[in-house]
């Protein structure tokens, strides 16, 4: 890779404590321009055994960095101690670090808790940001460079995973763990470590290595987009989850859809996942239709000795980023399906339940849209695309402080906004939402709870649509699917879901009226509705290809919540929980 040599070539020179920067070197990039590389040190953080640092994202520096305006073909970063030597996994785990623009520069979105321009985790030694051909990160020098670090020295750490974890003291493994970054303050002392008297505190500090050459006309200006599989709504990032005890070979698998909020040229697709990772798969949609696998990747974990920096035994050291030849295509509404899938994995003295792991797509390209474009795929990010059930409802979330703050960070007004929700579907209509094709939901209000539902879906596959009153998820979901059953024969039954998988059967053969004509199939049935709850989500779903045969893998799947507390007859639109 451009840029090992000069790692190489920084090894050599003195470091000297308070000299951050180390000299430029040049190296010759594609045989005619050379990029120059600059290597520097951020402030120092300061850790006893078991103590968190979780720096502040927007006030931690500001860093040193290359005057500007250039472009950064190159970043990579490495934590070090005082004597400039690396410093392993083992010793201070690398939960992440972002680096952060001020002023917004190349981050598009969409996840709100993720504004950085460049992040990564424990893999970052080997796992670098550099992009191919004529595209950079530019900058223009009037940037303010700051960063959080989130570094976890375990030395001395007895139970290293639940420390490196970030479990909260309201998890309850192994069927119930519970971790997040909100749990590794800055300054704390991690799981098992709260009543350290220990006073051995070092200075460690980030190394980061950036390449660059000037702004020429030539030079494409990269933009970052930000997924994560944790999302319902694609904006709604819970960044992280928690993954219950697996048994040896049991594999954890969750799924999302995110929608591309623009016409986007993708050049380079890294993903991030914590110890326990097997592989993360990012698929191509659009219209309902699978086009194709864009990314699979699988982490590397380290061989060499538990105190080798890059290669920790036990701990994962890379997951290699996949970087197109040619730019992937992304056309402004397509659908990404995210499947990050984990195992039992653990460092040695481990256990089998996770917490507080991750599932993260960092996907640099160059965006294609008129702002106006921009601003409409926002607003559908976050209240649904047209047709609408009700101006009304359409109205409530424009105006909803929430998306008001949020699209006027994008400097998109919500007034201009007002003629989309006038986009309204025909009276009795529950909108599909977007990545499940060749699907419809009519119902007709019968008094009390009771509705006529009338839905379709394609007639050579299983198709079926769930409730759930309380939550977005499908575990506890009450659904009606149109599967068949173990002699080939299409059936109509009603299951409650399991998590993540097609649950159990409550009623065998549910009562329907079933049409089929011009290649769908059309279920006429009547079921029991309470619309009071905190949600009320109706999940969509039908199978990628034709199979009658109902999984929960290789389906198509999509959600339209309905308000609290909504009047039988009367359906509003949720905005999704911020």
């Amino acid at each position: 890779k451009v840029g090992t040599l000069v790692m190489h070539l920084a090894t050599l020179f003195l470091f000297v404590l308070g000299t951050a920067a180390l000299p430029a070197v040049p190296v010759s990039l594609d045989g005619s321009q050379e990029m120059t590389t600059k290597t520097f040190l951020s402030p120092a953080v300061n850790l006893k055994s078991g103590q968190i640092a979780n720096t502040p994202l927007q006030t931690f520096g500001p860093l040193e960095w290359v005057p500007g305006p250039v472009a950064m073909k190159l970043f990579k970063a490495q934590v070090v101690d005082d004597s400039g030597a690396a410093v392993p996994l083992s010793e201070v785990y690398v939960h992440h670090w972002l680096i952060y623009d001020s002023t917004g520069g190349a981050n598009l979105g969409e996840c709100a808790p993720l504004p950085e321009t460049f992040g990564i985790g424990a893999e970052g030694r080997n796992t670098w940001y550099e992009f191919p051909g004529a595209y950079a990160v530019t900058t223009t020098g009037k940037e303010k460079w700051t960063a959080n670090l989130h570094f976890i020295r375990t030395t001395n750490v007895v139970d290293v995973q639940s420390c490196i974890e970030c479990i909260c003291p309201d998890s309850q493994p192994p069927l119930n763990p519970h971790g997040n970054v909100g749990c590794c303050p800055d300054q704390s002392q991690c799981f098992g470590m709260e009543n350290s008297t220990l006073a051995d505190a070092k200075n460690y500090y980030l190394q980061y290595t950036i390449g660059y050459v000037p702004i020429t006309e030539d030079i494409i200006p990269l933009s970052v987009l930000t997924f994560d599989v944790t999302a319902s709504a694609t904006y709604d990032c819970h960044v992280s989850y928690d993954i219950p005890e697996l048994a040896d070979n049991e594999i954890h698998n969750l799924t999302t859809f995110a929608t591309v909020p623009m016409d986007y040229e993708a050049v380079v697709l890294e993903v991030h996942q914590h110890i326990g990772g097997v592989n993360f798969t990012v698929d191509h949609y659009r219209g309902g239709v699978r086009l194709g696998q864009m990314c699979s990747q699988a982490p590397i974990y380290g061989s060499g000795g538990v105190d080798t920096p890059g290669n920790e035994t036990g701990y994962l050291v890379q997951i290699p980023e996949c970087i197109y030849d040619k730019p992937f295509q992304l056309k402004a509404g397509d659908q990404l399906r995210l499947e990050s899938i984990y195992s039992n994995r653990h460092l040695p003295g481990g256990h089998g339940w996770h917490a507080g792991v991750m599932g993260l797509v960092f996907l640099f390209g160059v965006p294609h849209q008129n702002h106006t474009m921009m601003c409409e795929q926002k607003f559908f990010s976050l209240c649904g695309p047209p047709p609408y059930i009700s101006q009304f409802d359409c109205d409530q979330c424009r105006t909803d402080t929430f998306v008001v703050n949020y699209m006027a960070s994008f400097g998109c007004n919500v007034s201009d906004l007002e003629p989309e929700c006038k986009r309204i579907a025909p009276p009795g209509t529950i909108p599909t939402p977007e990545g499940v094709a060749n699907m419809t939901l009519n119902y007709l209000h019968t008094g009390g709870s009771s509705y006529s539902l009338n839905l379709t879906g394609p007639s050579d596959r299983w198709f079926g649509i769930a409730f759930n009153r309380d939550n977005n998820i499908m575990d506890g979901a009450m659904a009606w699917i149109a599967s068949a059953g173990s002699s080939g024969t299409q059936i109509f039954q009603r299951r409650t879901l399991g998590n993540h998988n097609e649950g159990n059967v409550t009623y065998p053969s549910y009562p329907c009226d079933v049409q089929t004509s011009g290649g769908f199939a059309s279920v006429l049935f009547t079921a029991d509705l309470d619309l009071t709850g905190s949600h009320n989500c109706v999940l969509f779903a039908h199978a990628d290809s034709p199979d009658w045969t109902l999984g929960y893998h290789g389906s198509s799947r999509g959600m339209t919540c309905l308000k609290p507390g909504g009047v039988p007859g009367k359906s509003h639109f949720l905005l999704p929980p911020h």
